[in-house]
């Protein structure tokens, strides 16, 4: 029917030489709309949702070519319908061709037109665009849909519960290839849930997500999505599985190569029923790691496991029920890696290091869960494996994005006496532990979002998901984190800023509404800022004073709309000062370019109003680029990299503004490679940098200016492209 209305619209359009210019103007923007969601259709199979917009706002870098070819096809097509159109239309206003006269057309036009708008594809741009860029949710929607156990188990089992990272169930079939032999073996014996899916909005797709999504049921909505650490309580509102099992008499460990406290983990796990933690420190600490054991993202997983099946077997031997869960490490992007202990077990040569530790992995697990199938405490114990998430960019990336659409996570449940099963519903990441609390034959078949699989339909969730209808589920799952208001008790604690309960790192800035804290930022406040200012929304943005160049010691604190300014100095004693001003914030204006600078474990780029850009480590030279900038050189010295003295003075010659933004660190020794550029800037700000010690920097008509930070400090500035200026945050705060 579609097809009619479009094929008559056409026609209608040209069918007459009365408004055709307007006619003709409506019609393409119909047909560019009717394109979007052809194409966004095939990508997605429901039309336009959040995930289309989530990557026209993000790179789509590493996309199959593939892939691709088929919707250029589509695009040629209506591309060339459109020139047609054009062609024809100015034709007509030229009188080089006669037209058509059909009397009635205009208001046959205005019929088919009104016909269009209430189709089926006009009504999923609307409600979709309106979910993702005009609707902040109604968390009161779905509150219904939130559901927590509350009834106790009849039968106690044990529980395995492992995420293996990044090992998408993809890899099962992989251009023919089964580069994950062993554990396909075993989903084959016993249920094995083959449709998986990782939404492609906020909330899902990295490891701590994995883990709130599986324990939780709810996606974790953070702006930044590993800044957990960040705050003193995580998720404090949430009912999470371990915490009810804990009730239920369940002794909780779980084990990591890696550090605990990346993410915020180590808080997640103690807040939400884990009453033991084996980290990094922990094998370190006790002789069970040697050096060359640890890679850097930690342990080997050889090890691991290893300490896995020994703390399997003490607790099974507790005689108290458990939960014993680890999450593995060497299927880690980009490259994972392949361990001594699968040397002549990979079955599968191949050119990619990334499918050699996917082999690996498989291998490693299997082993791991064949002892504990071949153990007497197999008879009450029930052991999961979920991948925590699809594999993120890596060397295998080309040949995963030839799958796109059928990507799906890893779903595994052994149990004694299970039925083998391939169950298609369906699910997510939070679906998990409603069925494994299902098939442990609890009358629990819930847990936040999530719903049992075995019901063979798929949760309210999901379906609306594939409507591009989410934004309820985003704005309850915020509301778990707790609502801060800065009309609750407010005092420095440290170095941090204690509003309430709540302790919070510094930097930390947040939209604001009637006082309210709503999405909490961490990192790269210039780079980031524009993203909340961009609608004029106002923000909250504290830190400690010497941080951001004043000589205080307190917490400097700002409530900025776009025509005042509130400074707050803020004590262990609390809010001290409160000083409110007319002022027009640089926040709020065009032709503004933010910068931040930072150490390697912290977000650093440049953004403008529209951009987006990261910074690689050392030293970079921007230059003028449309409306914002680009990066032209960059120079490593602490890899070695050699500065062209030349190339930088040809580079900020030919600019009218240039901007120089260090990251990471530009000093990696006792040889400062970079003392040649204080002839070159007239500056001797290059002769005493220190040890990730950020410096950022602006150049117009010869003249340059620099601020520097502390050392291991985070530092943001702001450059107006028109004068040239370079704007400090105290300055721009007009707190200097």
């Amino acid at each position: 029917m579609t097809y009619t209305l479009l094929a008559l619209l056409m026609i209608f359009t040209i069918a007459s030489p009365k408004f055709i210019v307007t006619k003709t103007m409506v019609t393409i923007v119909t047909l560019l709309a009717f394109a979007f969601w052809y194409i966004s259709n095939m990508f997605t199979g429901n039309g336009v949702n959040d995930a289309v917009f989530y990557h026209l706002q993000n790179s789509s870098e590493g996309v199959s070519v593939d892939d691709l070819i088929p919707k250029i096809k589509v695009a040629s097509f209506f591309i060339a319908i459109i020139l047609f159109l054009i062609i024809y239309c100015t034709l007509i206003k030229l009188k080089k061709i006669k037209s058509l006269h059909l009397p009635i057309s205009s208001s046959l036009y205005l019929m088919v037109l009104i016909s269009v708008i209430f189709s089926s594809f006009s009504i999923n741009i609307f409600n979709a665009t309106k979910e993702s860029f005009f609707s902040k949710g109604n968390a009161a929607a779905v509150k219904s849909e939130y559901l927590i156990p509350d009834k106790n188990l009849d039968k106690k089992y044990n529980y395995v519960f492992i995420y293996a990272e990044s090992l998408e169930r993809t890899f099962r079939d992989l251009e023919g290839e089964n580069y994950l032999p062993h554990l396909s073996a075993l989903a084959d014996n016993y249920a094995d849930f083959t449709n998986i899916i990782q939404p492609a909005n906020r909330g899902f797709g990295w490891t701590m997500a994995g883990m709130v999504n599986t324990q939780c049921g709810i996606p974790l909505v953070m702006a930044q999505g590993n800044a957990g650490e960040n705050l003193s309580e995580f998720l404090n509102n949430a009912n999470c599985v371990a915490t009810w099992l804990t009730n239920q008499g369940y002794n909780t460990e779980f084990l990591r190569g890696s550090d605990k406290e990346f993410a915020g983990g180590d808080k997640f796990f103690s807040q939400h029923g884990w009453s033991r933690q084996d980290d990094l420190n922990y094998f370190v600490k006790n002789g069970l790691a040697s050096p060359d054991q640890i890679s850097s993202w930690g342990v080997h997983d050889g090890v691991l496991l290893n300490h896995a099946w020994m703390e399997f077997d003490r607790l099974t031997k507790s005689q108290q029920p458990f939960l014993l869960s680890f999450l593995t490490v060497n299927t880690h992007s980009p490259d994972g890696l392949l361990l001594s202990d699968c040397k002549n077990k990979v079955g599968i040569k191949t050119g990619y290091a990334m499918l050699s530790a996917v082999q690996c992995s498989d291998y490693l697990l299997a082993d791991f869960i064949k002892k504990i199938i071949n153990s007497p405490s197999f008879d009450n114990t029930i052991i999961v494996l979920v991948s925590d998430h699809l594999m993120m960019e890596n060397d295998a990336s080309a040949l995963l994005d030839k799958h796109k659409d059928l990507r799906r996570n890893n779903f595994i449940i052994i149990k004694k006496g299970l039925k083998p099963v391939k169950n298609t519903t369906a699910g997510t990441l939070m679906d998990v532990w409603p069925t494994v609390l299902d098939i442990s034959g609890s009358q629990n078949k819930s847990l936040g979002f999530g719903r049992s699989l075995n019901n063979n339909e798929e949760n309210k969730y999901v379906a609306d998901y594939k409507l591009g209808k989410n934004a309820d589920y985003l704005a309850f799952a915020s509301d778990l984190w707790g609502v801060t208001s800065l009309k609750d008790k407010t005092f420095q604690s440290g170095d941090k800023l204690q509003i309430g309960s709540q302790k919070f790192s510094l930097p930390i800035y947040s939209p604001i509404s009637e006082s309210k804290l709503n999405f909490l930022w961490f990192e790269a406040f210039a780079k980031n800022i524009f993203k909340i200012t961009s609608d004029n929304h106002s923000f909250f943005y504290a830190n400690l004073c010497k941080n951001i160049g004043i000589n205080e010691n307190a917490i400097c604190g700002y409530l900025v709309s776009p025509d005042t300014i509130t400074k707050l100095r803020i004590t262990p004693q609390g809010i001290v000062s409160s000083k409110k001003s007319n002022y027009q914030s640089v926040f709020f204006k065009r032709n503004i370019e933010g910068v931040s600078s930072a150490p390697f474990f912290m977000e650093s780029g440049f953004s403008a109003p529209g951009t987006n850009n990261g910074l690689p480590s050392g030293i970079n030279f921007l230059s003028p680029q449309n409306s914002s900038f680009k990066i032209e050189l960059n120079y490593q010295t602490c890899t070695g990299a050699v500065v062209d003295d030349n190339a930088v003075q040809n580079l900020i010659g030919k600019n009218k503004v240039s901007i120089i933004a260090s990251s990471d660190s530009i000093i990696c020794s006792g040889e400062n490679g970079y003392i040649s550029l204080n002839g070159i800037f007239k500056s001797d700000v290059f002769s005493s940098v220190q040890f990730r010690q950020q410096i950022i920097g602006v150049v117009k008509d010869g003249k340059s200016e620099f601020i520097k930070g502390l050392p291991g400090v985070p530092l943001d500035a702001f450059i107006d492209t028109d004068k040239g200026n370079l704007i400090s945050v105290c300055k721009a705060f007009n707190d200097c």
